[in-house]
C-alpha cells in the first residue's frame, strides 16, 4: 500500500491594542501527516458471509452471518437520517440466521450494521410496501 506525506504549517498572528499600545503575539506549529492510499470498498470485517435477504422486503427479512470467529454480535438497523430503529444482540458460533422485522417502518432505505470483533460491516436493505 502507497503511503502520502504531508507536512503542514500553521501560523497564527495577532495584534491587539491595549491601552494605546500595540501587542503582537506569534505563534506557529507544525505537524507531519502520513496517509494510507485507500482505494476501493474492501470490507474490514472478520466475516465470512453477510447476507441481508430478502432485499428488497416488504418488512422482514433474515439476516445472514457466518465468522471463522466466535464471539458477540451487535445487529443494529438505522434510517436514511442515522437513527437506530432496531438493535439486537446474538452470539455468533459459525454461523447465524437471525429473522429481522421492520412492518412498522415506512418505505425507503435502511442501514444493517454488524459490530463483530470491533470491527464494523454495513449493508443497505430496502422496504417496500
Amino acid at each position: 500500500m502507497k503511503k502520502l506525506f504531508f507536512t503542514l504549517f500553521v501560523v497564527l498572528v495577532a495584534v491587539l491594542s491595549v491601552l494605546g499600545q500595540t501587542v503582537t503575539c506569534t505563534s506557529s506549529a507544525t505537524l507531519d501527516v502520513a496517509i494510507e492510499e485507500c482505494i476501493g470498498t474492501k470490507d474490514v470485517s472478520l466475516l465470512t458471509n453477510f447476507v441481508v435477504s430478502p432485499n428488497p422486503n416488504g418488512g422482514r427479512f433474515v439476516v445472514e452471518l457466518a465468522s471463522g470467529q466466535a464471539g458477540n454480535v451487535r445487529i443494529t438497523v438505522a434510517d436514511a437520517g442515522g437513527r437506530t430503529i432496531l438493535e439486537q444482540y446474538a452470539l455468533l458460533q459459525g454461523s447465524l440466521t437471525l429473522p429481522l422485522s421492520l412492518e412498522n417502518a415506512p418505505m425507503g432505505a435502511y442501514w444493517v450494521s454488524v459490530l463483530h470483533a470491533g470491527r464494523i460491516a454495513t449493508r443497505q436493505v430496502q422496504i417496500k410496501k
